[in-house]
């Protein structure tokens, strides 16, 4: 997206700031294409388990994004190099939920607004 984003560093301060006794964890979501370098090393230097749990999800396919782009499948199979990565989180002390959708909700297009109204006739002004 064209906006200015926080870096891992400012996010984890803020977690600092934001959190307070007795509240929920901040989730920190990873929506993983392919390409997508996760490494958990990287994650366990500037968050703590103690504030942040960590959710792992596919790339929804858009009207302009395919279907196969995503790390993670609909299938339910993660790719060994990622579980290498949770188990780490896991050890470190980390929740790690790995949320994958329906696949009927990818084939009937209700995981995207794009998808949904791609080939419908509403008209947005």
């Amino acid at each position: 997206m064209p906006v200015k984003k926080w870096s891992f560093s400012d996010i984890s301060k803020f977690g600092d700031f934001w959190l307070k006794e007795n509240d929920r964890l901040i989730t920190l979501n990873f929506a993983l294409g392919k390409k997508a370098v996760f490494e958990g090393q990287n994650i366990c230097e500037l968050f703590t388990p103690e504030k942040f749990l960590i959710k792992i999800t596919p790339l929804n396919p858009s009207a302009k994004r395919p279907k196969n782009i995503s790390l993670l499948n609909y299938d339910g199979t993660i790719p060994e190099k990622l579980n290498k990565e949770i188990d780490f989180l896991q050890k470190s002390g980390f929740k790690v939920i790995v949320s994958i959708g329906s696949k009927k909700e990818i084939e009937i297009g209700s995981n995207c607004g794009q998808i949904a109204f791609s080939n419908s006739k509403v008209l947005y002004n």
